[in-house]
Protein backbone atom coordinates (compact mmCIF):
# COMPACT_ATOMS: atom_id res chain seq x y z
CA UNK A 1 0.00 0.00 0.00
CA UNK A 2 1.56 2.89 -1.13
CA UNK A 3 1.33 6.84 0.20
CA UNK A 4 2.76 9.63 -0.48
CA UNK A 5 5.77 10.29 2.10
CA UNK A 6 5.78 14.24 3.06
CA UNK A 7 8.64 16.16 4.02
CA UNK A 8 9.65 15.36 7.93
CA UNK A 9 9.41 18.61 9.56
CA UNK A 10 9.28 20.09 13.03
CA UNK A 11 6.17 21.27 12.25
CA UNK A 12 5.12 18.22 10.91
CA UNK A 13 5.86 16.42 13.88
CA UNK A 14 4.36 18.40 16.37
CA UNK A 15 1.13 18.38 14.75
CA UNK A 16 1.24 14.71 14.92
CA UNK A 17 1.86 14.63 17.97
CA UNK A 18 -0.69 16.64 18.66
CA UNK A 19 -3.10 14.57 16.74
CA UNK A 20 -2.33 11.09 18.55
CA UNK A 21 -2.10 12.81 22.34
CA UNK A 22 -5.65 14.24 21.42
CA UNK A 23 -7.03 11.04 20.21
CA UNK A 24 -5.67 9.36 23.63
CA UNK A 25 -6.88 11.95 25.91
CA UNK A 26 -10.62 12.23 23.74
CA UNK A 27 -10.44 7.73 24.52
CA UNK A 28 -9.41 7.91 28.26
CA UNK A 29 -11.92 10.41 28.95
CA UNK A 30 -14.89 8.61 26.59
CA UNK A 31 -13.97 5.13 29.14
CA UNK A 32 -13.23 6.78 32.46
CA UNK A 33 -15.27 9.79 32.84
CA UNK A 34 -16.93 8.47 35.80
CA UNK A 35 -13.59 8.11 37.52
CA UNK A 36 -12.13 11.10 36.21
CA UNK A 37 -15.29 13.52 37.19
CA UNK A 38 -15.26 11.99 40.42
CA UNK A 39 -11.90 12.69 41.45
CA UNK A 40 -10.84 9.11 41.47
CA UNK A 41 -13.36 8.74 44.50
CA UNK A 42 -15.62 5.85 42.07
CA UNK A 43 -13.94 2.88 40.90
CA UNK A 44 -15.40 1.51 37.40
CA UNK A 45 -15.94 -2.08 38.76
CA UNK A 46 -18.32 -4.95 39.83
CA UNK A 47 -17.98 -6.31 43.28
CA UNK A 48 -16.98 -10.10 42.17
CA UNK A 49 -14.58 -10.15 39.03
CA UNK A 50 -13.09 -6.46 39.37
CA UNK A 51 -12.32 -7.01 43.31
CA UNK A 52 -11.28 -10.21 42.96
CA UNK A 53 -8.61 -8.71 39.75
CA UNK A 54 -7.53 -5.92 42.40
CA UNK A 55 -7.06 -8.81 44.97
CA UNK A 56 -4.72 -11.05 42.34
CA UNK A 57 -2.62 -7.84 41.31
CA UNK A 58 -2.36 -6.82 45.10
CA UNK A 59 -0.99 -10.52 46.02
CA UNK A 60 1.74 -10.33 42.80
CA UNK A 61 2.87 -7.20 44.15
CA UNK A 62 3.40 -8.70 47.91
CA UNK A 63 4.80 -11.60 46.30
CA UNK A 64 7.74 -9.48 44.52
CA UNK A 65 8.45 -8.01 47.63
CA UNK A 66 7.95 -11.24 49.64
CA UNK A 67 5.52 -10.26 51.63
CA UNK A 68 4.83 -12.87 54.89
CA UNK A 69 1.82 -14.51 53.37
CA UNK A 70 2.94 -14.33 49.79
CA UNK A 71 5.74 -16.12 49.60
CA UNK A 72 3.98 -18.79 47.13
CA UNK A 73 2.58 -17.33 43.66
CA UNK A 74 0.18 -19.79 42.82
CA UNK A 75 -1.32 -20.23 46.45
CA UNK A 76 -1.62 -17.31 49.21
CA UNK A 77 -1.07 -18.32 52.46
CA UNK A 78 -4.12 -16.51 53.46
CA UNK A 79 -6.00 -18.58 51.58
CA UNK A 80 -5.97 -22.40 52.56
CA UNK A 81 -9.07 -23.61 51.23
CA UNK A 82 -8.24 -22.29 47.57
CA UNK A 83 -5.67 -24.64 47.57
CA UNK A 84 -4.29 -23.79 44.22
CA UNK A 85 -5.48 -20.51 44.75
CA UNK A 86 -4.95 -19.34 40.72
CA UNK A 87 -6.21 -22.51 39.26
CA UNK A 88 -9.62 -20.66 39.66
CA UNK A 89 -8.23 -17.76 37.94
CA UNK A 90 -6.36 -15.84 35.61
CA UNK A 91 -2.99 -14.69 36.83
CA UNK A 92 -2.72 -11.74 35.64
CA UNK A 93 1.39 -11.92 35.92
CA UNK A 94 1.32 -10.00 32.46
CA UNK A 95 -0.45 -7.26 33.14
CA UNK A 96 0.74 -6.80 36.49
CA UNK A 97 3.73 -4.86 36.02
CA UNK A 98 1.15 -1.46 35.05
CA UNK A 99 -0.31 -2.23 38.43
CA UNK A 100 3.31 -2.36 40.43
CA UNK A 101 4.31 0.83 38.98
CA UNK A 102 1.43 2.70 40.10
CA UNK A 103 1.95 0.69 43.78
CA UNK A 104 5.57 1.55 43.83
CA UNK A 105 4.84 5.10 43.20
CA UNK A 106 2.62 5.10 46.65
CA UNK A 107 -0.95 4.76 45.39
CA UNK A 108 -3.30 2.71 47.84
CA UNK A 109 -4.19 -0.98 45.83
CA UNK A 110 -8.04 0.79 44.76
CA UNK A 111 -6.36 3.82 43.40
CA UNK A 112 -3.63 2.07 41.66
CA UNK A 113 -6.13 -0.79 40.12
CA UNK A 114 -8.00 2.63 38.45
CA UNK A 115 -4.60 3.83 37.29
CA UNK A 116 -3.88 -0.19 36.03
CA UNK A 117 -7.03 -0.24 33.82
CA UNK A 118 -5.87 3.42 32.27
CA UNK A 119 -2.60 2.21 31.54
CA UNK A 120 -4.06 -1.18 29.92
CA UNK A 121 -6.21 0.92 27.67
CA UNK A 122 -3.09 3.10 26.67
CA UNK A 123 -0.94 -0.23 26.06
CA UNK A 124 -3.86 -0.85 23.63
CA UNK A 125 -3.64 2.18 22.05
CA UNK A 126 -0.32 2.48 21.29
CA UNK A 127 0.11 -1.11 20.49
CA UNK A 128 -3.06 -0.65 17.79
CA UNK A 129 -1.04 3.33 16.79
CA UNK A 130 2.62 1.00 15.97
CA UNK A 131 0.62 -1.40 13.94
CA UNK A 132 -1.30 0.86 12.19
CA UNK A 133 1.09 3.52 11.22
CA UNK A 134 4.71 1.45 10.72
CA UNK A 135 3.43 -1.68 9.70
CA UNK A 136 -0.02 -0.97 7.44
CA UNK A 137 1.65 2.27 6.42
CA UNK A 138 -1.87 4.68 6.86
CA UNK A 139 -1.49 8.08 7.92
CA UNK A 140 -1.22 9.29 11.40
CA UNK A 141 -5.02 10.61 11.33
CA UNK A 142 -6.17 7.51 10.40
CA UNK A 143 -3.89 5.52 12.58
CA UNK A 144 -4.89 7.18 15.92
CA UNK A 145 -8.38 7.44 14.85
CA UNK A 146 -8.15 3.41 14.10
CA UNK A 147 -6.53 3.19 17.42
CA UNK A 148 -9.07 5.02 19.16
CA UNK A 149 -11.87 3.34 18.71
CA UNK A 150 -10.32 0.32 19.26
CA UNK A 151 -8.68 0.82 22.84
CA UNK A 152 -11.88 2.57 23.60
CA UNK A 153 -15.31 1.19 21.79
CA UNK A 154 -18.24 0.41 23.34
CA UNK A 155 -17.56 -3.24 23.81
CA UNK A 156 -14.46 -2.22 25.83
CA UNK A 157 -16.49 -0.08 27.89
CA UNK A 158 -18.66 -3.04 29.18
CA UNK A 159 -15.63 -4.73 29.61
CA UNK A 160 -14.26 -2.63 32.55
CA UNK A 161 -16.24 -5.32 35.20
CA UNK A 162 -14.06 -7.72 33.66
CA UNK A 163 -10.78 -5.97 32.99
CA UNK A 164 -9.25 -9.00 32.41
CA UNK A 165 -10.55 -9.16 29.02
CA UNK A 166 -9.04 -5.80 27.69
CA UNK A 167 -5.89 -5.88 27.02
CA UNK A 168 -4.96 -7.14 23.26
CA UNK A 169 -1.88 -5.11 23.28
CA UNK A 170 0.39 -8.58 23.55
CA UNK A 171 -1.72 -10.32 20.71
CA UNK A 172 -0.97 -7.16 18.93
CA UNK A 173 2.94 -7.02 19.22
CA UNK A 174 2.88 -11.08 18.08
CA UNK A 175 0.94 -9.72 14.97
CA UNK A 176 3.82 -6.79 14.09
CA UNK A 177 5.98 -10.13 14.86
CA UNK A 178 4.57 -11.55 11.87
CA UNK A 179 5.10 -9.00 9.49
CA UNK A 180 8.48 -8.63 10.32
CA UNK A 181 8.87 -12.42 9.73
CA UNK A 182 7.21 -12.66 6.33
CA UNK A 183 8.25 -8.99 5.34
CA UNK A 184 10.69 -9.49 2.09
CA UNK A 185 14.24 -8.06 2.47
CA UNK A 186 14.18 -8.67 6.43
CA UNK A 187 17.67 -10.26 7.63
CA UNK A 188 17.68 -13.56 9.09
CA UNK A 189 18.94 -12.35 12.66
CA UNK A 190 16.16 -10.18 12.98
CA UNK A 191 13.54 -12.92 11.43
CA UNK A 192 14.56 -14.95 13.76
CA UNK A 193 14.35 -12.41 16.64
CA UNK A 194 10.98 -11.74 15.25
CA UNK A 195 9.87 -15.76 15.52
CA UNK A 196 10.40 -15.69 19.58
CA UNK A 197 8.57 -12.11 19.91
CA UNK A 198 5.83 -13.72 18.55
CA UNK A 199 5.79 -17.25 20.79
CA UNK A 200 7.00 -14.88 24.13
CA UNK A 201 4.09 -12.54 22.86
CA UNK A 202 1.42 -15.75 23.55
CA UNK A 203 3.25 -16.97 26.62
CA UNK A 204 3.08 -13.27 28.17
CA UNK A 205 -0.98 -13.32 26.95
CA UNK A 206 -1.64 -16.91 28.61
CA UNK A 207 0.18 -15.59 31.97
CA UNK A 208 -2.43 -12.51 31.54
CA UNK A 209 -6.01 -13.74 30.55
CA UNK A 210 -6.88 -17.02 29.43
CA UNK A 211 -9.72 -16.17 27.79
CA UNK A 212 -8.28 -13.58 25.95
CA UNK A 213 -5.49 -16.31 25.04
CA UNK A 214 -7.98 -18.83 23.96
CA UNK A 215 -10.38 -16.64 22.38
CA UNK A 216 -7.79 -14.35 19.95
CA UNK A 217 -6.13 -17.72 19.45
CA UNK A 218 -8.66 -18.69 17.60
CA UNK A 219 -8.25 -17.09 14.75
CA UNK A 220 -4.51 -17.74 14.27
CA UNK A 221 -4.99 -21.44 14.19
CA UNK A 222 -8.24 -20.93 11.62
CA UNK A 223 -5.32 -19.07 9.49
CA UNK A 224 -2.70 -21.66 10.34
CA UNK A 225 -5.51 -24.61 9.21
CA UNK A 226 -6.21 -22.52 5.71
CA UNK A 227 -2.73 -22.14 4.94
CA UNK A 228 -2.35 -25.82 3.95
CA UNK A 229 -4.95 -25.24 1.46
CA UNK A 230 -4.00 -21.97 0.07
CA UNK A 231 -1.00 -22.57 -2.16
CA UNK A 232 0.65 -18.90 -1.94
CA UNK A 233 0.22 -19.23 2.32
CA UNK A 234 1.72 -23.07 2.28
CA UNK A 235 4.52 -22.06 0.41
CA UNK A 236 5.54 -19.15 2.89
CA UNK A 237 5.17 -21.25 5.77
CA UNK A 238 7.12 -24.10 4.49
CA UNK A 239 10.24 -21.84 3.42
CA UNK A 240 10.17 -20.49 6.77
CA UNK A 241 10.50 -23.94 8.13
CA UNK A 242 13.03 -24.68 5.94
CA UNK A 243 15.12 -21.43 6.44
CA UNK A 244 14.37 -21.41 10.15
CA UNK A 245 13.70 -24.46 11.89
CA UNK A 246 15.85 -24.41 14.70
CA UNK A 247 14.55 -20.58 15.54
CA UNK A 248 11.17 -21.86 15.25
CA UNK A 249 11.37 -25.45 17.18
CA UNK A 250 13.50 -23.68 20.12
CA UNK A 251 11.13 -21.29 20.06
CA UNK A 252 8.48 -23.22 20.37
CA UNK A 253 10.04 -25.10 23.22
CA UNK A 254 10.96 -22.51 24.97
CA UNK A 255 7.29 -21.21 25.20
CA UNK A 256 6.34 -24.65 26.58
CA UNK A 257 8.30 -24.48 29.13
CA UNK A 258 7.78 -21.07 30.38
CA UNK A 259 3.82 -22.00 29.82
CA UNK A 260 4.34 -25.01 31.99
CA UNK A 261 4.43 -23.62 35.44
CA UNK A 262 0.63 -22.07 35.29
CA UNK A 263 -0.40 -24.52 32.87
CA UNK A 264 0.40 -27.31 35.58
CA UNK A 265 -1.48 -25.29 38.06
CA UNK A 266 -4.51 -25.26 35.85
CA UNK A 267 -4.72 -29.39 35.48
CA UNK A 268 -4.15 -29.83 39.09
CA UNK A 269 -7.25 -27.47 39.16
CA UNK A 270 -8.71 -29.53 36.93
CA UNK A 271 -8.08 -32.91 38.57
CA UNK A 272 -9.75 -31.73 41.63
CA UNK A 273 -12.79 -29.86 41.06
CA UNK A 274 -13.56 -30.91 36.98
CA UNK A 275 -14.98 -28.19 34.15
CA UNK A 276 -17.79 -26.67 35.49
CA UNK A 277 -21.04 -26.84 33.29
CA UNK A 278 -21.55 -26.72 29.64
CA UNK A 279 -21.67 -22.99 27.88
CA UNK A 280 -24.19 -20.58 29.67
CA UNK A 281 -23.69 -17.71 26.98
CA UNK A 282 -23.87 -18.50 23.46
CA UNK A 283 -23.05 -16.78 20.38
CA UNK A 284 -26.20 -15.83 18.68
CA UNK A 285 -26.28 -12.66 15.49
CA UNK A 286 -27.14 -10.44 17.66
CA UNK A 287 -23.65 -10.65 19.60
CA UNK A 288 -21.96 -8.84 17.10
CA UNK A 289 -24.73 -5.96 17.53
CA UNK A 290 -25.72 -5.21 20.94
CA UNK A 291 -24.21 -2.88 23.21
CA UNK A 292 -24.45 -2.18 27.01
CA UNK A 293 -27.77 -0.75 28.29
CA UNK A 294 -25.59 2.81 29.19
CA UNK A 295 -25.02 3.30 24.97
CA UNK A 296 -26.12 6.88 24.04
CA UNK A 297 -27.29 5.57 20.71
CA UNK A 298 -28.39 1.58 21.25
CA UNK A 299 -28.96 1.20 25.18
CA UNK A 300 -32.46 1.47 24.45
CA UNK A 301 -32.22 -1.51 21.98
CA UNK A 302 -30.90 -3.92 24.99
CA UNK A 303 -33.05 -2.41 27.16
CA UNK A 304 -35.92 -3.46 25.13
CA UNK A 305 -36.43 -5.91 22.71
CA UNK A 306 -33.03 -7.78 24.45
CA UNK A 307 -33.36 -6.66 28.10
CA UNK A 308 -33.73 -10.61 28.80
CA UNK A 309 -29.94 -11.07 28.04
CA UNK A 310 -28.25 -10.45 31.34
CA UNK A 311 -24.83 -9.54 31.68
CA UNK A 312 -22.03 -7.87 30.22
CA UNK A 313 -20.78 -10.97 28.05
CA UNK A 314 -23.88 -9.90 25.69
CA UNK A 315 -22.35 -6.38 25.09
CA UNK A 316 -20.10 -7.14 22.07
CA UNK A 317 -21.31 -4.52 19.53
CA UNK A 318 -19.19 -1.63 18.72
CA UNK A 319 -21.56 0.41 16.55
CA UNK A 320 -23.62 -0.10 13.51
CA UNK A 321 -21.90 2.36 11.19
CA UNK A 322 -18.22 1.55 12.98
CA UNK A 323 -18.84 -2.47 11.73
CA UNK A 324 -19.88 -1.38 8.20
CA UNK A 325 -17.17 0.69 8.51
CA UNK A 326 -14.58 -1.67 9.04
CA UNK A 327 -15.72 -3.96 6.17
CA UNK A 328 -15.68 -1.59 3.47
CA UNK A 329 -12.28 -0.64 4.62
CA UNK A 330 -11.24 -4.53 4.29
CA UNK A 331 -13.01 -4.95 1.19
CA UNK A 332 -11.41 -2.23 -0.20
CA UNK A 333 -8.01 -3.20 0.54
CA UNK A 334 -9.34 -7.03 -0.38
CA UNK A 335 -6.59 -7.95 -2.61
CA UNK A 336 -3.52 -7.20 0.44
CA UNK A 337 -2.34 -10.13 2.38
CA UNK A 338 -2.91 -9.69 5.73
CA UNK A 339 -6.33 -8.49 4.87
CA UNK A 340 -7.28 -12.04 3.18
CA UNK A 341 -5.71 -13.65 6.57
CA UNK A 342 -7.66 -11.52 8.92
CA UNK A 343 -10.67 -11.71 7.06
CA UNK A 344 -10.05 -15.66 6.90
CA UNK A 345 -9.21 -16.05 10.82
CA UNK A 346 -12.22 -13.65 11.46
CA UNK A 347 -14.93 -15.38 9.54
CA UNK A 348 -14.20 -19.11 10.07
CA UNK A 349 -14.25 -18.52 13.80
CA UNK A 350 -17.35 -16.58 13.83
CA UNK A 351 -18.89 -19.86 11.73
CA UNK A 352 -16.97 -22.09 14.30
CA UNK A 353 -18.29 -20.77 17.40
CA UNK A 354 -21.71 -19.49 15.93
CA UNK A 355 -25.31 -21.05 17.43
CA UNK A 356 -27.80 -20.86 15.28
CA UNK A 357 -30.44 -22.12 18.23
CA UNK A 358 -29.52 -23.33 21.56
CA UNK A 359 -28.61 -26.53 20.61
CA UNK A 360 -27.28 -26.09 16.52
CA UNK A 361 -23.68 -25.43 16.14
CA UNK A 362 -20.50 -26.53 15.18
CA UNK A 363 -18.90 -25.84 18.79
CA UNK A 364 -20.18 -28.49 20.91
CA UNK A 365 -18.42 -31.20 18.99
CA UNK A 366 -15.36 -28.72 18.74
CA UNK A 367 -15.19 -28.11 22.66
CA UNK A 368 -14.63 -31.59 22.87
CA UNK A 369 -10.92 -31.57 20.77
CA UNK A 370 -9.60 -28.72 21.23
CA UNK A 371 -7.92 -28.32 24.16
CA UNK A 372 -8.91 -25.74 26.76
CA UNK A 373 -12.08 -25.51 25.08
CA UNK A 374 -14.16 -26.45 27.69
CA UNK A 375 -12.80 -23.66 30.52
CA UNK A 376 -14.55 -21.03 27.66
CA UNK A 377 -18.27 -21.02 29.11
CA UNK A 378 -19.51 -17.88 27.83
CA UNK A 379 -18.34 -18.84 24.57
CA UNK A 380 -20.06 -15.31 23.58
CA UNK A 381 -16.74 -13.26 24.26
CA UNK A 382 -15.34 -14.50 20.93
CA UNK A 383 -16.74 -11.36 20.13
CA UNK A 384 -13.45 -9.97 21.34
CA UNK A 385 -12.01 -11.11 17.83
CA UNK A 386 -13.76 -8.63 15.96
CA UNK A 387 -11.82 -5.13 17.06
CA UNK A 388 -8.67 -5.83 15.45
CA UNK A 389 -10.23 -6.41 11.96
CA UNK A 390 -12.12 -3.17 12.60
CA UNK A 391 -9.76 -1.13 13.40
CA UNK A 392 -7.72 -2.01 10.61
CA UNK A 393 -10.81 -1.36 8.21
CA UNK A 394 -11.19 1.62 9.73
CA UNK A 395 -8.35 2.80 9.32
CA UNK A 396 -7.57 1.86 5.62
CA UNK A 397 -11.35 3.21 4.50
CA UNK A 398 -9.96 6.76 6.20
CA UNK A 399 -6.70 6.85 4.28
CA UNK A 400 -9.29 5.51 0.87
CA UNK A 401 -11.14 8.42 1.53
CA UNK A 402 -8.49 10.87 2.52
CA UNK A 403 -6.12 10.04 -0.85
CA UNK A 404 -9.57 10.52 -2.44
CA UNK A 405 -10.05 13.86 -0.99
CA UNK A 406 -13.47 12.61 0.25
CA UNK A 407 -12.52 14.91 3.48
CA UNK A 408 -16.22 15.55 4.57
CA UNK A 409 -17.36 12.16 4.55
CA UNK A 410 -14.38 11.41 6.00
CA UNK A 411 -15.23 13.96 9.05
CA UNK A 412 -19.24 12.70 8.89
CA UNK A 413 -18.30 8.93 9.56
CA UNK A 414 -15.50 9.91 12.11
CA UNK A 415 -18.04 11.54 13.88
CA UNK A 416 -20.79 8.93 14.06
CA UNK A 417 -18.14 6.16 15.03
CA UNK A 418 -17.15 8.23 17.57
CA UNK A 419 -20.63 8.93 18.67
CA UNK A 420 -21.23 5.45 18.81
CA UNK A 421 -19.06 4.69 21.34
CA UNK A 422 -20.31 7.22 24.16
CA UNK A 423 -21.26 5.46 27.34
CA UNK A 424 -23.26 7.85 29.22
CA UNK A 425 -22.99 5.59 32.75
CA UNK A 426 -20.99 3.04 34.31
CA UNK A 427 -21.28 0.29 37.06
CA UNK A 428 -19.01 2.34 39.74
CA UNK A 429 -18.13 1.57 43.47
CA UNK A 430 -16.88 3.92 46.04
CA UNK A 431 -13.49 3.70 47.51
CA UNK A 432 -14.30 4.95 50.68
CA UNK A 433 -17.79 2.32 51.49
CA UNK A 434 -15.38 -0.56 50.26
CA UNK A 435 -12.61 0.25 52.37
CA UNK A 436 -14.62 1.08 55.52
CA UNK A 437 -16.29 -2.12 55.23
CA UNK A 438 -13.21 -4.31 54.80
CA UNK A 439 -11.41 -2.53 58.26
CA UNK A 440 -14.61 -2.86 59.59
CA UNK A 441 -14.84 -6.54 59.09
CA UNK A 442 -11.11 -6.83 59.59
CA UNK A 443 -11.13 -5.33 63.03
CA UNK A 444 -14.06 -7.78 64.24
CA UNK A 445 -11.14 -10.79 63.61
CA UNK A 446 -9.89 -11.97 66.37
CA UNK A 447 -5.75 -12.07 66.77
CA UNK A 448 -5.17 -15.52 68.00
CA UNK A 449 -7.92 -16.96 65.84
CA UNK A 450 -6.41 -19.89 63.48
CA UNK A 451 -8.82 -18.72 60.64
CA UNK A 452 -12.12 -16.89 59.80
CA UNK A 453 -15.05 -17.34 57.78
CA UNK A 454 -17.24 -14.46 56.55
CA UNK A 455 -21.17 -16.14 56.63
CA UNK A 456 -23.79 -13.80 55.20
CA UNK A 457 -26.89 -12.64 56.39
CA UNK A 458 -28.49 -12.32 53.27
CA UNK A 459 -27.46 -13.78 49.75
CA UNK A 460 -24.46 -12.10 48.03
CA UNK A 461 -22.29 -13.13 45.08
CA UNK A 462 -19.43 -11.21 46.36
CA UNK A 463 -18.72 -13.16 49.50
CA UNK A 464 -16.00 -14.77 48.98
CA UNK A 465 -13.70 -11.50 46.95
CA UNK A 466 -14.68 -9.58 50.45
CA UNK A 467 -13.25 -12.18 52.29
CA UNK A 468 -9.98 -12.21 50.22
CA UNK A 469 -9.50 -8.41 51.08
CA UNK A 470 -10.32 -8.45 54.88
CA UNK A 471 -7.66 -11.50 54.40
CA UNK A 472 -5.21 -9.31 53.50
CA UNK A 473 -6.01 -6.60 55.93
CA UNK A 474 -6.12 -8.68 59.10
CA UNK A 475 -3.22 -10.68 58.15
CA UNK A 476 -5.60 -14.16 58.68
CA UNK A 477 -6.55 -17.02 56.41
CA UNK A 478 -10.06 -17.16 55.76
CA UNK A 479 -11.72 -20.59 54.62
CA UNK A 480 -14.05 -18.49 51.75
CA UNK A 481 -13.83 -19.64 48.81
CA UNK A 482 -16.44 -19.40 45.73
CA UNK A 483 -17.07 -22.79 45.15
CA UNK A 484 -17.45 -23.91 49.24
CA UNK A 485 -19.95 -20.49 49.32
CA UNK A 486 -21.52 -21.21 46.53
CA UNK A 487 -22.25 -25.25 47.99
CA UNK A 488 -22.78 -23.64 51.45
CA UNK A 489 -24.65 -20.42 51.49
CA UNK A 490 -26.57 -20.95 48.51
CA UNK A 491 -29.63 -21.85 50.02
CA UNK A 492 -28.62 -20.83 53.69
CA UNK A 493 -28.40 -17.41 55.16
CA UNK A 494 -28.40 -15.75 58.77
CA UNK A 495 -28.68 -17.87 61.74
CA UNK A 496 -29.22 -21.15 59.45
CA UNK A 497 -25.99 -20.61 57.72
CA UNK A 498 -23.88 -20.24 60.86
CA UNK A 499 -25.67 -23.49 62.36
CA UNK A 500 -24.44 -25.32 59.66
CA UNK A 501 -20.98 -24.04 59.44
CA UNK A 502 -20.13 -24.40 63.52
CA UNK A 503 -21.66 -28.11 62.63
CA UNK A 504 -19.76 -28.81 59.70
CA UNK A 505 -16.59 -27.52 61.34
CA UNK A 506 -16.89 -28.82 64.29
CA UNK A 507 -17.02 -32.38 62.38
CA UNK A 508 -13.74 -31.68 60.65
CA UNK A 509 -11.82 -30.96 63.99
CA UNK A 510 -11.50 -27.18 62.83
CA UNK A 511 -12.22 -25.82 66.43
CA UNK A 512 -10.43 -22.40 66.13
CA UNK A 513 -12.16 -20.97 63.26
CA UNK A 514 -14.16 -17.42 63.95
CA UNK A 515 -17.39 -17.15 61.82
CA UNK A 516 -18.20 -13.45 61.27
CA UNK A 517 -21.51 -12.53 60.14
CA UNK A 518 -21.74 -10.36 57.24
CA UNK A 519 -24.80 -7.99 57.38
CA UNK A 520 -26.75 -6.46 54.56
CA UNK A 521 -24.59 -3.89 52.37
Amino acid sequence: MEQEKPERTAGNTLAHTLTVISAWCVGIFLHFHPTLLSGFALMQAGQIDSRLNNFVLEHTYRWLLRWPNHQDLFAPDLLPSTGLMFGFTDLLLGLAPCFWIWRFVGFDPETSYQLWMMTLASMNFLACFLLLRRFLSVGVVEAAFGSLIFAFNTAQFSRLLHQQLVPQFYVLIAIMALFVVFRTGTSRRLRCSAVFVFFLSWVVQFYSSFYSFFLLGLPFGAVLLWAFFVPVWRKAILRLGREHYFCLVTALLLSLMLMWPLLSNYLQRLDRIGYLPQPFAKPKFYIWFLTDHSNLLYGWIRSGPFRYLQGTQFAQGIGLVTSAAGCAGLFLFRRESYVKLICAGFITTVVLTFYLTNTISIWPFLRDVIPGAKAIRAVCRVGMIQLIPAAIGLALLFFWLRQRRYRSLLVVVGLVCLLEQVNTGSKVLSKQDIQEKVHSLAGQVEPKTQAFMLVPHEKRADLAELAYWVALASRTPTINARYIDRRVFSERTGKEALDFVAKELKEKGMNNVQLIEVECR
